[in-house]
């Protein structure tokens, strides 16, 4: 679908945001509130705030919701991909987006990985498209994955 950039934050050196609307709430929730930490729950938190404003931005509010859809599209992720790491898989995301010029699409990933140093990004397939360049790749979550293979095996922590 066609995306959004997302407003930078007044610090300079924060990349951009990018996503298209159904996946701020889609993009897999697990691996960011899987953190131990406070930055992890706070990232998720985050995801959710930049959804609520682009639904407002939009003209949206709370009565244009189907709360319905909204729980789907939160518990549903989580589920498959604990399903997912229970059958052996590494969680994986693959992403493609279209530039006009070549040197966007081979700065993009570099500037993807600043913003998710937790995450494995790996080039697929650059390639001329329509005018600009399709860049694919993909996402790997090792440490979501590992972290969702603890709990699943029964791990206990104490906080």
């Amino acid at each position: 679908g066609t995306g959004v950039v997302l407003k930078p934050s007044e610090r300079p050196h924060r990349p951009l945001q990018y996503s298209t609307r159904p996946e701020l709430l889609r993009a897999h929730p697990l691996w960011m509130a899987l953190a131990d930490d406070e930055a992890g729950f706070n990232s998720f938190f985050q995801r959710l705030l930049r959804a609520s404003c682009a639904i407002v931005e939009e003209g949206g509010g709370p009565e244009d919701i189907d709360w319905e859809t909204v729980g789907r599209s939160l518990l549903e992720p989580i589920i498959d991909d604990v399903h997912r790491v229970a059958s052996g898989e590494e969680l994986r995301q693959t992403s493609s987006v279209w530039v006009h010029q070549k040197e966007t699409a081979e700065a993009l990933l570099p500037h993807l990985a600043e913003g998710e140093p937790s995450v494995i990004l790996e080039q697929r397939d650059l390639k001329p498209e329509n005018g600009g360049w399709r860049l694919d790749f993909e996402r790997i979550y090792r440490d979501a994955s590992e972290a969702i293979a603890r709990r699943i095996g029964g791990a206990s922590y104490i906080r």
